[in-house]
């Protein structure tokens, strides 16, 4: 057997530590072998297209968390927004731009968790998913009852760090793979020894 028949079957060997990503079409259902974390990266246009999506989410909750950042306390401290919102508006403003960060942007990461601790496993989704929902919904019940502490930066600084990392990983080990689909493209099919 030649150097690559052996590494195409080595790359056609599917990895169980792999799974499709979330929300993609084609892929394998999220947290079928883990969690909805990792990612099947041996097909390229599959790869291609869940990078563009993972980018896409990043720049969505980037933007939205950039306004929240500067509606929280944490924006009012720096004098970055000198918005004089009332804070019960200010409260349910941020509820509405933290919403989609959190359950559109990060849902991978709570499908992965739900999915991880279905087969009761623990994960970096679990971990995502627990300081999102925990930051997320203690703000959203403090918005409720009228409380002016809120968390919501938390939460959406938390995804779009998360999306960040996740879209560079995805982003480098892609690149990886294509430099080695070109290398081993210069292999030749058989070799005298």
């Amino acid at each position: 057997m030649s150097l690559k028949e052996t590494t195409r079957l080595e790359t056609e060997t599917p990895d169980t530590e792999m799974v499709g990503h979330t929300g993609m079409a084609g892929g394998e259902p999220p947290g079928k072998h883990g969690g909805g974390m990792a990612h099947d990266m041996s097909d390229p246009a599959m790869a291609a297209s869940m990078e563009a999506d993972i980018r896409h989410r990043f720049w969505v909750a980037l933007a939205l968390s950039a306004f929240i950042v500067l509606l929280s306390p944490m924006g009012k401290m720096s004098s970055l927004l000198p918005l004089a919102l009332p804070t019960a508006v200010r409260s349910w403003v941020l509820l509405a731009l933290t919403t989609p960060v959190v359950f559109w942007c990060g849902w991978m990461f709570i499908s992965g968790a739900y999915t991880a601790l279905r087969s009761r496993k623990l994960d970096m989704s679990v971990l995502i998913a627990v300081g999102v929902l925990a930051a997320y919904l203690a703000s959203a019940y403090l918005t409720v009852i009228g409380s002016a502490d809120l968390f919501y930066e938390a939460a959406a600084m938390l995804v779009t760090f998360v999306l960040f990392g996740h879209w560079m990983e995805m982003k480098s080990r892609r690149g990886t793979s294509d430099a080695l689909q070109a290398l081993f493209k210069l292999v030749p099919p058989k070799a005298r020894v």
